[in-house]
């Protein structure tokens, strides 16, 4: 009788880890979405003041 309660102790162990490790990879995933868009945006910022910097030189040289 204990190993079956021993047993059922540790499927609720595994059950509820397993739920968290769900929610984990979830989160996971939204947190590499979010990395993603923030790469880009960088990418793009990054463009945007090369170019606004290059026209500022352009303009002092001229």
């Amino acid at each position: 009788m204990k190993t079956g309660k021993n047993n059922a102790e540790l499927d609720g162990i595994i059950n509820v880890t397993q739920q968290q490790l769900t929610l984990i990879n979830n989160e996971k995933s939204v947190y590499l979405t979010h990395q993603s868009s923030l790469q880009q945006l960088l990418n793009k910022q990054k463009l945007a003041l090369n170019s606004a910097l290059s026209t500022i030189i352009q303009q002092q040289n001229e």
